[in-house]
């Protein structure tokens, strides 16, 4: 069983022992599906008018990319995911219960997908009824078209959820997570080109770029070494856990007896994989925090420049969302929050506003040709956290040091 996990590191999921070159194989060719996919324009579109506007520049927003079958990309998992992680917070003992064993992780992901399959046909149904009033976009604009794009966006969302899955089994990291950054990693060549072209010309400071870029360094340092401090805080635990407590496997219920070595999998995907960045308090935290602050400004009138990118107003209530966020966190652990998971909650949440509110005062004060989004260099460090976790844990466990049961 693998699963839509709700961090972007690896689940605790049995997994086979491949080579390298072939989980690589694996994980371009789910990358390539999904690019080639998203040229692939909707059934009932007119191509050749799709293309016309394109070509006189109409409707700039207008393109292939975002008419084709994958133009909804995982954004529907992806809003699944985060109902459920905000239910998870808003009732810790359902997110206690989610994650006590497989069985009910499992009944989570089918609560996931179900959402997802909602949200997809939601959106695809409003994408339909924008694109009818485009003229002569949709020759037949009727309820078939209508019909038609609702199932053309829920069967996308089951074949790259599959696509995930695949990765996730036989690939590098949580396949998911590697789908949802795929659109903006492929955009980095293309502003690194744009950003270098404007050098020459002064039209960027080279100061304010290096600035950007230092911070951006230091922002994934300071990621990777919570990770490896939070990857030694769950070494500890479980090994204490194992000392004092009943067996508790990662497939199986509190007090189960340990796996016959002759029918155990060769190897399991070990805890410290699961959730070594907590990406959700940052993610959660901007959302919401951003939603509060656009709601205001539509009532407020008179002088919003402390509300909006790099205002104090914005800073503040981003910062208070995201420790709100990673204090409910703490509340919904199976096994509750030593001190020194504490300290490390602590530790990650300074760090995440600290990410959040610097970017946020670059993009407001230095004259940078790309957008810094704190929270989207959080989810990047850790799926890199999840596919480095991932090659390691490939190397098969041996059960015992007798040759005759050694895998």
């Amino acid at each position: 069983m693998t699963s839509y996990s709700t961090a972007p590191s690896t689940p605790v999921v049995p997994v086979s022992v491949m080579p390298v070159w072939q989980r690589v194989l694996v994980t371009l060719a789910a990358v390539c599906i999904y690019r080639l996919g998203s040229h692939i324009p909707l059934p009932g579109v007119d191509p050749t008018v799709l293309e016309s506007f394109a070509r006189v520049n109409r409707i700039t927003s207008l393109t292939v990319e975002n008419i084709s079958i994958f133009a909804l990309g995982v954004i529907p998992i992806f809003s699944a995911l985060m109902l459920v992680e905000c239910a998870k917070l808003i009732v810790p003992a359902f997110a206690r219960w989610s994650e006590r064993d497989r069985y009910n992780a499992g009944r989570t992901n089918r609560a996931v997908r179900f959402i997802a399959l909602l949200i997809a046909a939601f959106q695809g149904w409003g994408l339909a009824r924008a694109l009818t009033n485009v003229s002569g976009l949709v020759p037949e604009p009727d309820w078939m078209f209508g019909l038609t794009t609702i199932a053309t966006f829920v069967a996308a969302t089951v074949l790259l959820g599959w696509l995930g899955d695949q990765v996730t089994r036989r690939g590098f990291g949580n396949g998911f997570w590697i789908l949802l950054l795929t659109p903006a990693l492929l955009r980095l060549p293309e502003t690194a080109i744009r950003t270098i072209a404007l050098l020459p010309d002064r039209q960027i400071s080279p100061a304010g770029l290096a600035l950007a870029l230092g911070f951006m360094v230091l922002a994934i340092a300071l990621l990777a070494a919570l990770a490896i401090a939070r990857a030694d805080a769950d070494a500890n635990a479980d090994a204490e856990q194992l000392s004092t407590g009943p067996a508790r496997l990662p497939g199986g219920a509190p007090g189960s007896l340990p796996p016959n070595p002759a029918s155990a999998p060769k190897r399991e995907m070990p805890r410290l994989g699961r959730d070594l960045v907590d990406v959700w308090p940052a993610l959660l935290g901007t959302y919401f925090g951003g939603l509060l602050l656009a709601f205001l400004i539509m009532f407020e009138h008179g002088d919003h420049s402390a509300m909006v990118i790099g205002g104090v107003i914005r800073l503040l209530v981003i910062a208070a969302f995201i420790a709100c966020f990673s204090f409910l966190r703490t509340l919904s652990r199976p096994f509750g929050a030593s001190a020194a998971n504490r300290r490390l909650v602590v530790m990650t949440a300074a760090v995440q506003i600290l990410i959040c509110a610097g970017c946020e005062l670059l993009m407001r004060y230095l004259e940078l040709p790309f957008a810094i989004n704190g929270p989207w260099i959080i989810v990047a460090v850790a799926v890199v956290m999840s596919a480095l976790v991932s090659n390691a844990a490939e190397r098969p466990v041996e059960q015992s040091p007798l040759p005759s049961i050694a895998s």
